[in-house]
């Protein structure tokens, strides 16, 4: 499947001009639904496409990342005050997501975002970019000015720049392009890696060779977007070299995932169902806190991983 992949019309003239996207979406402006191209009424970013193409991708290669356990867990400051870190030594890396560290105007939340946290020094800290479309336009307009290792952050991911579908190819491979564009600019050793329905394989010839992929597995809740998961995790484990190490955001529903023995996990639902009282499918725990919860859940989140 992976070595039959046929590019779409677009893919295959692309980057020779710039197409306009044969799909519809609502306009960011007037709400109304019409071509959506760099040129119409977009985000403001995508008053930047030439620069964005004309600009030079270094093909260097960053180190692996190196990890302790194969599950990354997500936190959030409104967890802190549990100090869930410290129960579980073992856990030494965890991810903020941007929109939890980061407003709108491209000001951090704390001065020392572990402590924050409730992490200690010992502790690496991810920033995950897995947020709201907003908070990425934010960090784009920072570029490479934002010091997020001042506030305490080791490493960040590169910007996940939406990659919808419905918003056409030519959206689709200028997203791809600034993701890339972003990794340099922050210094982020990893790549992401999203194909969908019409972004071309070649938009990642560029970083066929990095050791650090993610891919995004989240919001995979029909039968048709679980099945484009599929061929993308297919193509994936074809085009990227064996020693290339996966980084899975979440898990979708009945959707394998290569090379799990390899790979990291990001676990935002150890979290988001202990907060409520619940555990990791959602069942009530009624006879527990909520920070009797949250550690039964990453416990169990761990020796899932462990088996």
């Amino acid at each position: 499947m992976a070595q039959r992949w046929v590019a779409s019309t677009f893919a295959e003239s692309w980057p020779d001009h710039e197409p306009g996207c044969p799909l519809t979406a609502p306009c960011d402006e007037c709400r109304e639904k019409h071509r959506r191209t760099p040129g119409s009424c977009a985000p403001e970013a995508l008053a930047s496409w030439k620069e964005v193409f004309s600009a030079p991708l270094r093909r260097g290669c960053p180190p692996v990342v190196p990890v302790h356990l194969h599950v990354v867990p997500v936190i959030h400051g409104n967890a802190a005050r549990y100090r869930i870190a410290e129960r579980f030594p073992d856990v030494d890396t965890w991810a903020v997501p941007l929109h939890k560290a980061m407003n709108l105007k491209g000001e951090v939340r704390s001065a020392d975002l572990k402590d924050y946290l409730g992490l200690s020094t010992r502790h690496r800290l991810i920033l995950s970019t897995v947020s709201p479309d907003p908070f990425l336009e934010a960090l784009w307009r920072l570029g490479g000015s934002f010091d997020y290792r001042a506030h305490g952050v080791d490493l960040i991911f590169p910007g996940h720049f939406s990659t919808y579908d419905l918003d056409g190819p030519a959206y689709g491979v200028f997203n791809v392009r600034r993701q890339q564009i972003h990794a340099e600019r922050v210094g982020s050793p990893w790549t992401w890696f999203r194909l969908g329905a019409y972004v071309p394989l070649r938009c990642f010839d560029a970083v066929r060779d990095h050791p650090n992929v993610l891919v995004s597995c989240q919001q995979m809740n029909t039968l048709r977007a679980r099945a484009l998961l599929f061929r993308e995790l297919a193509v994936a484990d074809w085009f990227f070299p064996p020693t290339t190490r996966f980084w899975f955001v979440s898990q979708a529903r009945n959707v394998p995932v290569p090379r799990a023995a390899t790979s990291v996990f990001l676990n935002h639902r150890w979290l988001m169902t202990g907060l409520f009282g619940r555990d990791l499918a959602n069942r009530p725990l009624p006879h527990m806190s909520i920070e009797e919860v949250l550690v039964h859940n990453l416990r169990s989140l761990l020796e899932r991983h462990r088996r």
